[in-house]
């Protein structure tokens, strides 16, 4: 009883005092009525800030208060709308727009100094006669070796406005020279194409890893190429494709459907229906096509590949796209910084929404639907994918499709897990065969390079003993101690990723991409439909239903063998 009596004294002194606190601050207790009783939230708002301003007992910027207040306004609404601060904005203009100044190279910093890896055909180094393999160890006489250097430091001093000069220091590795260039900066155009390759002698393969200002014109100079070197039916891969610009989703789409098909329509609040139609002028109007797509497809990907789905114009494989169907607008503020605010829905071609469900201002639970999803197996069993039934729409050719999260592909090919362990993720998460890749290509670069072809390239590597290379490098660098039977296990994969990426440092991205898909279960998919003379979802015999199942059977037993 002592102790109850003890608490509750204590209890009643701590409100006391608050009280008293409270009281002891209030030297004036008039109360101030602030504007009127219908004043808008707004008003309420710069009121607030008016009042900071003049009573609040410190020192404080009204602008820092309203800085922070912007991403905190955003963050209420959904998943998409997005603040970016001008530095945030500057860097996505860049990626968007396709190109900024620079000197045109790709580098490396592994070695603690900067690396060169490619050099742009016909950009500014390429004319100053700077050559891949070079190192800089100066950039306008600050060095640049042997201290901890990040992507961002180099970038900064690399870019420049149009036409300025930056003098580098360089040094030739197999040689032990040094010579200092000056390069003028210049327009560096960056390509959303990953790759593009001839898979067979007849099937090409475009991979797009972004939508952006040039995606258009890169795409069609690939097609262009694959068509002269005999190509009559088109894989594009927006496989981990964020999407991007509407613009480029529109034109891509435009080139593969027929005049007058509808690609897509948004509609929103303040925002009419506007329908986007194709004008018949496509080049690849006609031909066998598939999509590849899976979890991380998004936005510009799934307008793409539901547009074709929808119009029966190409079949679709893989796994469940991401589910972003909102359309955002750009604003930008005068100090540069800017706004992504969603305006309007957009509906594939069958009316259907592929937005996955949000609650406004919770992005938490929205990345955690996605999280889940993956955790629930929807990577490996298509029959633990489920749609609301509501939620059922049609394509042209009357097949069932769905909207409220994703694209389903036509033909679900689970992830490939062969060779996948313990030893793997530690390896993977780690980052080490990149790591070890470049310092392999970097150290054996003359002797590569006398080997012309990839395929004797590839050939040589296969001869020295790369898995168990690599992982003596892991244990000695990484300390991820070598497990025998593991990296047995997954040799095979393990060696073709290293292998993937020195051809990527010594021959480039699309011998590197060839090499590395030539295996993978959705392209040996691919293959077996393109055999089978089935180009488009409405070959599919109906008296064929288990025809998806069979593939995937096929494409797991080839990999086996």
């Amino acid at each position: 009883m002592k102790k109850l009596l003890k608490y509750i004294v204590g209890i009643i002194l701590i409100v006391g005092v608050g009280i008293a606190g409270y009281f002891v601050g209030q030297k004036n207790r008039t109360i101030y009525l602030i504007g009127s009783k219908n004043m808008s939230a707004l008003d309420k708002l710069e009121a607030t800030l008016d009042l900071v301003e003049k009573y609040y007992v410190d020192s404080i910027d009204p602008e820092y208060l309203v800085r922070d207040l912007i991403p905190t306004l955003m963050a209420q609404l959904d998943p998409h709308s997005s603040y970016l601060t001008a530095e945030e904005r500057k860097a996505e203009a860049e990626s968007m727009e396709g190109a900024f100044y620079g000197i045109g190279v790709t580098f490396n910093y592994l070695l603690d100094t900067v690396v060169i890896l490619d050099v742009v055909p016909g950009g500014p180094s390429d004319l100053a006669g700077i050559r891949a393999g070079e190192r800089i160890i100066k950039v306008d006489g600050v060095s640049y070796e042997g201290l901890k250097i990040t992507a961002d430091s180099v970038r900064s001093r690399l870019k420049g406005a149009d036409g300025s000069f930056v003098k580098l220091t360089l040094r030739d590795p197999d040689k032990g020279t040094t010579r200092d260039v000056s390069v003028k900066r210049g327009a560096v155009t960056i390509s959303t194409v990953g790759a593009s390759y001839l898979r067979s002698d007849s099937l090409g393969v475009i991979k797009l890893g972004s939508f952006g200002a040039n995606t258009y014109s890169d795409f069609m100079t690939a097609y262009a190429r694959l068509h002269q070197k005999g190509a009559k039916g088109i894989i594009l891969d927006v496989r981990g494709n964020p999407g991007g610009v509407l613009e480029a989703a529109l034109q891509v789409s435009n080139e593969m459907l027929p005049p007058g098909s509808l690609i897509m329509y948004m509609e929103g609040k303040n925002v009419p229906r506007e329908d986007f139609n194709s004008d018949g002028t496509g080049s690849l109007i006609g031909l066998p096509l598939y999509v590849l797509i899976d979890e991380l497809s998004a936005s510009a990907s799934e307008i793409v590949s539901g547009a074709l789905q929808d119009n029966d114009a190409a079949i679709i494989l893989g796994r469940r796209s991401f589910g972003k169907g909102l359309v955002q607008k750009l604003f930008e503020y005068r100090d540069g910084s800017s706004i992504h605010l969603t305006i309007a829905r957009y509906y594939t071609p069958s009316g259907r929404s592929i937005q996955r469900k949000y609650t406004l201002g919770d992005e938490e639970a929205y990345n955690k639907d996605w999280f889940d999803r993956i955790a629930g197996g929807e990577l490996f069993n298509r029959d633990s994918i489920h749609f609301d039934p509501a939620l059922l729409y049609h394509t042209a050719g009357g097949r069932p499709v769905y909207g409220g999260g994703g694209i389903m592909p036509d033909i679900f090919i689970p992830q490939d897990t062969i060779g996948l362990n313990a030893y793997t993720n530690q390896i993977f998460s780690a980052g080490v065969i990149p790591d070890f890749a470049f310092r392999y290509a970097d150290k054996y670069r003359k002797i590569l390079k006398r080997i012309k072809s990839s395929d004797d390239g590839v050939a040589f590597l296969r001869r020295q003993n790369l898995v168990w290379k690599m992982a003596s490098y892991a244990n000695d660098k990484y300390g991820i101690r070598v497990r025998s039977y593991l990296v047995n296990q997954a040799k095979s994969r393990l060696e073709t990723l290293i292998i993937s990426g020195i051809l990527s440092y010594t021959y480039g991205r699309d011998a590197s991409e060839e090499y590395l898909e030539r295996e993978d279960p959705t392209m040996l998919a691919v293959d077996d439909l393109f055999k089978r003379g089935i180009y488009s979802p409405m070959d599919i015999p109906d008296d064929k239903v288990l025809l998806k199942d069979e593939i995937v059977e096929q494409v797991k037993d080839s990999v086996r063998e």
